[in-house]
């Protein structure tokens, strides 16, 4: 029997990282026969006070969604790159823009297919439809959309997303590359205070 389809959602348990927008989408994927065992794992950390209370909405999420047993969240991983390379696609869901978005660009750079929220630096990881998809991360509906389309492509196909993904990342979120991007632009800014 082939294993249930795997999202994994990184990151701190808090509502900036969008995890209430994954569990709602994944309420849309169950209403397609070819992804109701969809299971999603959130691995980060709690914490305590309103993230417990965030922690606990999502299981109430899950169990209003009839997605309980389906949703897991297990805390923060000792082996996170194992995790994504089990998972069959990685979340980065971020409510609001982020300056950087490592999780992303590991996850890239492990060749995961990502849906990642269309702003913000988590959005100039993905290149749309090539290397994973991007969604609105105020809109379950087209999360779950991103979802299935990755889902649902064959294995050929998913292998091709996932080959483009690690070469985006090697290319251009690499820690060489990001050295020689800095030292770019600090050559244009002392070329810029010469005149």
């Amino acid at each position: 029997e082939e294993p249930a389809p795997t999202i994994l959602a990184p990151g701190d348990i808090a509502p900036l990282r969008g995890q209430h927008v994954v569990a709602r989408a994944l309420e849309q994927l169950g209403h397609d026969p070819r992804l109701k065992d969809v299971v999603v794992i959130f691995a980060g950390a709690a914490g305590g006070g309103r993230r417990n209370a965030y922690a606990e909405q999502l299981g109430w999420i899950a169990r209003r969604s009839g997605a309980q047993g389906r949703v897991f969240l297990t805390g923060p991983l000792d082996d996170m790159p194992a995790a994504m390379m089990l998972a069959d696609v990685v979340a980065c869901m971020p409510t609001e823009p982020l300056g950087q978005d490592p999780v992303a660009a590991r996850a890239a750079a492990l060749g995961k297919p990502l849906v990642a929220a269309n702003h913000g630096a988590t959005a100039e990881v993905v290149e749309e439809g090539v290397t994973g998809r991007l969604a609105a991360p105020t809109n379950p509906d087209e999360v779950a959309a991103a979802f299935a389309d990755i889902l649902t492509l064959d294995v050929k196909a998913r292998s091709q997303m996932a080959d483009m993904a690690r070469r985006r990342a090697l290319t251009y979120f690499s820690a060489i590359e990001s050295a020689h991007a800095t030292v770019r632009v600090y050559a244009a800014l002392a070329a810029a205070t010469e005149r």
